[in-house]
């Protein structure tokens, strides 16, 4: 991922992500334990991360129907190479 990719809600969740795992990371290190307050907004937050990426992929799979005409306005089903409706426009 490079940052001419990312949006700025993009930047905005990587960095909530970060803070989670850094903070995760570090109760770990420490051996110090996480409060109830902590390890629920940890939860929210990687739950979030995870809603956003699955939503983003999500609307980039849609595909995109394109439709060609020709230069009188009728649509020729969308093929490049539709000999019936070249047939028709002559």
């Amino acid at each position: 991922m490079t940052i001419k990719q990312t949006t700025a809600v993009t930047a905005s969740v990587a960095n909530t992500a970060k803070r989670v795992i850094v903070m995760l990371y570090m109760a770990a290190a420490t051996g110090q334990v996480l409060t109830d307050e902590q390890k629920v907004g940890a939860a929210v937050a990687i739950g979030g991360v995870l809603a956003y990426s699955v939503v983003d992929d999500v609307l980039k799979a849609k595909p995109k129907v394109e439709m060609r005409g020709d230069p009188r306005g009728k649509l020729d089903g969308g093929f490049k190479n539709n000999a019936h409706a070249k047939a028709k426009a002559q």
